[in-house]
């Protein structure tokens, strides 16, 4: 049994959600799962194929790689199982998002009613303690609205750690009650004035190992925190909460405190369900899965047939998905129907009639895949320089990878307006330009580049934040090389982009941006 909040840690982060409940699709809607292994196996390496599951030799052959999957898939109310057939199901809201809705919104709406008891928390594989009766994400919201969390630290923001998540509120926050919240609260500042002291002497007794039993006093708070770490990484996800460094806390930021506050008065409560049902697992899962405004989920499958047409389709629209996630797709071209027709086998006329009708925001698939990519460290450093690469030519530029060049930054760009610029990514939560980035920009980057190109005219950084004195630190650099420079945010990129896509910006417009020596804005990006 496990005595703590969990959620399924096979991906850490939500951003590929999308495409791999599309491949599980693909791979099972219509079909049952349970007891399958051969489908298991082959839904292992589709996820392998689309590189949302590391390739690499597997420990046996029983299929538990592809069984985790469908656990999260599950535990989000993206699917059910048929109580009659035993065959899985795409919920409305799974539904939405292999059918190309925009998904921050909807897994936003997921997470805030995912709860304890619910048949993912009572799968024989995972069981999860039932004092819980709570949903976990929701109580991080109202702890993180609540004033006596706050402190100097977030500019007196209410914040919330990995170790106060993970050892204190993982732990004790068993309902939603007002008395249960006040006593979190209490105890969260205990945490805060004794550290680790506040945990009761042999409190690791209470909270063993599903694999190992019980483990030291310091593996159990490592393996808390790394489980509190996925809880913050989902809510992440929902851009409710943000975190200046992957080492520091959450809070709310300022435009989203409304959010969270509308959230927390929704007049929602938990779903209560009645176990000697047998249709409980159903009606709970398609209830869960339902989209704002909509009561029931009255769908019958009874006599529907999978037919090689409908197989087709998912194939195409798994594929597109897929590409979606990795590069702006803002048209339809030949080369993207070319593309998808090479990856799946099927005919370039049939992969262009199934895309045509298929109307779907794949720009937000991108935008959320790469917001995730500048926050995440050196995981995904180098998906998110390619990325990179693929918005500057969607911008109108030439662009070039030279960081895997000695002593270079990531992107060379070049205008085809005879101006050019050097980027660098940071996938950082708040990038500032210490004094190693500042030597290497002033005495390599900038100089080694200029010898190449005399029409060097700006250098960049791109990361998910900055810092306080990044102004004056990117003026220091124009002042003694004679290039300008800006920062970006990686959502303000996404911004810019997204305007370049729905009214063309001139090259010179964009070189007056790049040229601002500063941080660049979203007002700056709405004047353009």
């Amino acid at each position: 049994m496990i005595n703590n909040w969990h959620v399924p840690r096979n991906k850490r982060k939500l951003y590929p959600i999308v495409p791999a409940l599309s491949a599980f699709s693909l791979q099972n809607i219509g079909d049952i799962w349970v007891k399958d292994l051969n489908r298991q196996l082959d839904f292992e390496e589709i996820l392998e194929e689309k590189g949302l599951k590391r390739k690499g030799p597997r420990r046996n052959q029983k299929g538990g790689g592809a069984r985790t999957y469908e656990a999260w898939v599950s535990s989000l109310g993206l699917t059910f199982e048929e109580t009659d057939s035993k065959k899985t199901r795409l919920t409305m809201t799974g539904d939405a998002l292999v059918n190309g809705e925009s998904p921050v919104p909807i897994m936003t709406k997921q997470l805030m009613h995912f709860q304890y008891p619910s048949p993912y928390s009572l799968r024989s594989r995972v069981q999860i303690n039932k004092r819980f009766k709570i949903r976990p994400f929701r109580f991080l919201i109202k702890l993180l609205l609540d004033k006596r969390l706050s402190s100097d630290k977030t500019d007196g923001k209410p914040y919330l750690t990995k170790s106060e998540i993970g050892c204190i509120v993982s732990l004790e926050a068993e309902n939603e009650s007002r008395t249960c919240f006040d006593q979190i609260v209490l105890r969260l500042l205990e945490f805060r004035k004794k550290g680790y002291d506040a945990l009761a002497q042999g409190f690791e007794e209470d909270v063993p190992s599903t694999n190992t039993g019980i483990r030291t006093r310091e593996a159990t708070i490592k393996a808390l925190e790394d489980n509190a770490n996925t809880f913050i990484n989902y809510l992440e996800y929902s851009q409710l909460v943000v975190r200046d460094e992957p080492s520091k806390p959450i809070y709310i930021p300022d435009n989203r405190i409304e959010d969270a506050k509308a959230i927390i008065a929704d007049g929602t409560a938990i779903k209560t369900f009645n176990q000697n049902n047998p249709y409980w697992k159903e009606n709970f899962q398609r209830h869960y899965g339902l989209l704002p405004g909509q009561n029931r989920d009255n769908r019958r499958f009874d006599e529907e047939k999978v037919t090689e047409n409908m197989i087709v389709d998912r194939m195409v629209r798994n594929e597109f998905l897929s590409i979606a996630r990795k590069q702006p797709v803002s048209d339809i071209t030949t080369a993207l129907i070319e593309l998808v027709s090479s990856r799946t086998g099927i005919h370039v006329k049939q992969v262009e009639i199934i895309l045509d009708s298929f109307r779907v925001d794949s720009f937000s698939l991108f935008e959320t895949s790469y917001i995730d990519m500048a926050f995440s460290g050196k995981e995904f450093a180098s998906e998110f320089e390619h990325a990179t690469l693929d918005v500057f030519q969607r911008l109108g530029f030439m662009t070039q990878h030279v960081g895997t060049q000695a002593r270079n930054p990531d992107i060379y760009v070049e205008s085809p307006d005879h101006f050019a610029g050097i980027i660098d990514n940071k996938a950082y939560h708040v990038f500032s330009i210490l004094h190693d980035y500042e030597l290497k920009m002033i005495n390599s980057y900038i100089p080694a580049f200029q010898k190449k190109h005399d029409n060097l005219s700006f250098f960049m950084y791109i990361a998910g934040g900055f810092g306080k004195n990044y102004d004056s630190q990117v003026q220091k650099i124009a002042f003694l090389t004679g290039v300008n420079g800006c920062g970006i945010k990686a959502s303000d990129l996404m911004r810019l982009l997204r305007k370049h896509q729905e009214q063309p910006i001139h090259q010179q417009q964009l070189k007056s941006l790049f040229e601002c020596n500063r941080l660049i804005t979203t007002s700056d990006i709405l004047s353009l």
